[in-house]
């Protein structure tokens, strides 16, 4: 995956997150994985 589909994931995690109250945690740590998986990408 490259950034932008990385970004684009997080963007759609962040929208699904506020319209479905959803388990936070899970979400926000599967929004942090994804944020992890951005920067080392970059660091590439």
């Amino acid at each position: 995956m490259d950034v932008q589909q990385l970004n684009a994931l997080l963007n759609l995690l962040n929208e699904f997150n506020m319209e479905n109250s959803v388990d936070m945690d899970s979400v926000d740590s599967t929004i942090e994985a994804v944020k992890l998986a951005i920067r080392e990408n970059e660091e590439d």
